[in-house]
């Protein structure tokens, strides 16, 4: 899905522009197939969401205090 050349031109380039709106927005729909959808959508999609938040948060937490 993520190397459609028709929906993602030049897709094994790295490009994050592509997953934005012109109006500078994340496409939230572009990014919803990443933990698989229907009856094999990941069952730790929101335990790894929040693992990725929680890493964020810590490392500026930890910038900012210095």
């Amino acid at each position: 899905m993520s190397r459609n050349e028709a929906q993602y031109p030049n897709a094994s380039e790295f490009v994050p522009e592509r997953f934005f709106k012109p109006d500078g927005k994340l496409n939230v729909d572009a990014t919803s197939y990443i933990f698989g959808f229907g009856r094999r959508v990941c069952a730790g999609q929101h335990v790894a969401n929040a693992a990725v938040w929680i890493a964020i948060v810590s490392c500026v937490q930890i910038y900012q205090s210095n």
